[in-house]
């Protein structure tokens, strides 16, 4: 009912996710190793259908549209303990798709897709147990955020194939 609010927006999202983990311990003289590797695939599969906005009520159609996103990555990571040091090491590897079809226009033609480069994703770190409860730790990892479908298909009818993850270096010490 917000006179400021221009369009009616009903988004029809399913969401659909698999995953796996392997786990591998073993003790090799002092050194206690575990050792976790897996992957993830998460699918989206979206209506969204905007409308203009008449007093809260929805009126006539300014655009229906498909968007359909695929992500997956791998990780895996290694811990060694020896002592009272612990030791990690890790990597993953991530990428996002996307395609996208304007249902309500008839010339647009066959979806237009769009994919995020392979982004890898590093981490290291070591810590120290100095009594039972306390330790100290330091870390440097790589982090990794891809647009959101908001991002991608916000409700101003666009569609930015162009956006590209996010990703940042974390250091840190405790």
């Amino acid at each position: 009912a917000n006179p400021f609010i221009t369009n009616y927006e009903i988004r029809k999202e399913k969401n659909t996710a698999f995953s796996s983990k392997l786990f591998y311990k073993k003790l090799v003289g002092n050194i206690q190793l575990k050792w976790v590797t897996g992957f993830e695939y998460l699918r989206n599969r979206s209506a969204i259908d905007n409308y203009g906005n008449r007093n809260g009520q929805r009126d006539t159609v300014q655009y229906k549209d498909a968007v359909n996103a695929n992500q997956w990555f791998i990780f895996s990571q290694l811990n060694a303990t020896i002592g009272k040091f612990n030791f990690q090491l890790g990597m993953s590897c991530n990428e996002q798709y996307y395609a996208y079809k304007r249902l309500s226009d008839a010339s647009f033609g066959n979806y237009k897709n769009a994919s995020t480069t392979i982004v890898a994703t590093p981490r290291l770190a070591i810590s120290y147990q100095l009594h039972k409860n306390v330790s100290v730790y330091g870390l440097v990892a790589k982090g990794f955020s891809p647009p959101t479908l908001a991002e991608i298909k916000p409700s101003d009818g666009n569609f930015y194939s162009d956006l590209k993850a996010e990703y940042g270096y974390n250091f840190e010490a405790g």
